[in-house]
């Protein structure tokens, strides 16, 4: 193989050039949009009466593509401290929000951990995520966001941080 230093008149890279050209297998090429959101902080729950907390969002723009795919992947950590039957149950809610409508719910995931994976006093960490698709009628702007819930805790706390999302969106096949 030959090094090319960037002089596109010099013979010896011409066949490098040509065997490292892309030839397209599709028609039409087709748009890629990859959004990295952010998380917002980190929340302690320490009973069920707490209130909800977002703890990621991105924003993609899918006005470029046509009849949009979007795969959302989120993940985030869990710390809890507790005693040996503790039982914390957070309900992790993926919405979207486009122009002047009210958010919808795309996706609902619980995340528990019930009697006996604790020990006394413990404190423990675990990473918690999913990834999901929507598929868009119509190319907009639209943020999507996850909220967590507490729905039962009991005899623990559970600190929920750092979140992230990430939105990838490519025009559907159809």
């Amino acid at each position: 193989m030959t090094y090319f230093n960037g002089n596109n008149d010099n013979e010896c890279c011409k066949t490098d050039r040509e065997f490292s050209e892309c030839k397209p297998q599709h028609q039409t090429a087709k748009s890629i949009l990859l959004e990295c959101g952010r998380g917002t902080g980190r929340r302690i729950f320490a009973s069920s009466d707490d209130t909800p907390f977002q703890i990621a969002r991105v924003t993609i723009d899918t006005t470029s593509l046509k009849k949009p795919n979007v795969l959302i992947k989120f993940s985030s950590s869990v710390r809890f401290e507790g005693e040996p039957d503790a039982t914390i149950r957070l309900k992790y809610e993926l919405f979207k929000g486009c122009g002047e409508g009210s958010p919808i719910s795309c996706n609902l995931q619980v995340y528990e951990k019930i009697n006996g994976d604790l020990a006394v006093n413990a404190s423990t960490e675990d990473t918690f995520g999913f990834i999901t698709c929507d598929c868009m009628t119509s190319q907009r702007c639209c943020d999507y966001f996850i909220t967590v819930t507490p729905i039962e805790i009991s005899g623990a706390s559970a600190i929920v941080f750092n979140g992230q999302i990430t939105a990838l969106a490519q025009s559907s096949r159809n």
